[in-house]
């Protein structure tokens, strides 16, 4: 499977609806989670290397259950099972810059529950994927939010990093239908999303217990009921 290409945009988890992306090679954690949307899945650079380092024509036969260390010459590396030659059932994938993905695999791709980790100990996406894109269920994480204090859930084109963790439902790797976002100055906002933009009713809660019930257009608040 494939990590979806990094953002522009520092964190913003695509939150504003946008979807232009530039890949890199980040250096760092800081530097990748700064230029990382996790909205998505998995970035093109990664999606690439996992595309160019399977199964190539004019090798010989693979056996039809292999359990395999491959490394490959893009310094990525797969760990787990095999069937005719295609990454199938359990197995861990090794991006050169140092994240992780460990999880299920069918037909050669990230399809199932899989995590994706920046480290051994953080998180980046962990639910359900099809064909290497986040789907289904599924929690991603924003480890380095950017504190917008004076959000308040009217316009959430102006959030950009300030979530800390979303858990709902993905479509092809963007949030799509019932989720909650955890706001990172300690609100809530708990309703519908589409095409991973806030789009229907919802409910909103402010860190001191209050909460007004409103409907959403493609971020914005339209109406309070």
């Amino acid at each position: 499977m494939m990590m979806q290409k990094r953002a522009e945009e520092a964190g913003n988890a695509n939150i504003s609806g946008r979807s232009s992306y530039r890949a890199g090679s980040p250096d760092s954690k800081n530097q990748f989670l700064s230029t990382y949307r996790p909205s998505f899945g998995v970035n093109q650079t990664a999606r690439n290397s996992i595309e160019t380092n399977g199964p190539k024509s004019g090798r010989f036969e693979p056996s039809a259950y292999q359990v395999v260390v491959e490394h490959y010459s893009d310094n990525t590396k797969y760990e787990g099972e095999k069937n005719q030659g295609k990454r199938h059932g359990k197995g861990s994938f090794y991006y050169r810059e140092g994240y992780k993905f460990e999880g299920d695999w069918q037909d050669d791709a990230m399809n199932g529950f899989g995590i994706l980790w920046f480290d051994e100990k953080t998180k980046i996406y962990e639910g359900e994927w099809r064909n290497n894109l986040f789907h289904g269920r599924g929690t991603l994480f924003n480890h380095e939010p950017k504190l917008n204090a004076n959000f308040d859930g009217t316009d959430f084109k102006q959030l950009q990093g300030g979530w800390t963790k979303f858990e709902g439902v993905f479509d092809s790797g963007k949030k799509e239908g019932f989720g909650t976002l955890f706001i990172a100055n300690g609100d809530i906002f708990v309703g519908t999303f589409a095409r991973d933009v806030v789009h229907g009713r919802g409910s909103y809660t402010l860190k001191n217990g209050q909460k007004y019930i409103g409907l959403w257009r493609e971020n914005i608040l339209i109406q309070k009921f």
